[in-house]
Formats: C-alpha cells, structure tokens, sequence
C-alpha cells in the first residue's frame, strides 16, 4: 500500500495524514478510511476496492481532472 504517498489534507492543508484501516466485529479487515490529524476530517469513498485505490481518490485534486 501507498500510504506513505498521501497528499495533504484538502480540507485544512496540514500533512499528518494517515490510513486507517477498518476491521469488523470478527477482527476482519473491510476496508479503510483516511484520517487528517490536523482538523480530524475523515475520508472514505464507496467506489474504492482496496486500499490503494482509497489513497488513489484521496490524493485526486481538482486540478488534476483533466488527467
């Protein structure tokens, strides 16, 4: 996983972003959620199917759709 490539936040522009994954009650791994420390805005996006994708629509920016 990319975590270590996270933007920063799009919300405030702090960079103590994080990962954050997400278990269920039997400790099985579902899915995951991104995390800025900095004004606690939390990320998560129903089309992403793995981790890598979530980093991947976290770290789109407006400028970055024409791409």
């Amino acid at each position: 996983m990319r975590t270590n490539e996270l933007k920063p936040c799009p919300f405030c522009g702090g960079d103590d972003v994080e990962f954050v994954p997400l278990y269920n009650n039997d400790c099985d791994k579902v899915g995951g959620k991104i995390r800025c420390n900095c004004c606690l805005s939390t990320f998560v996006h129903p089309e992403a199917n793995d981790d890598d994708e979530l980093v991947e629509y976290w770290n789109r920016r407006p400028e970055d759709a024409g791409d």
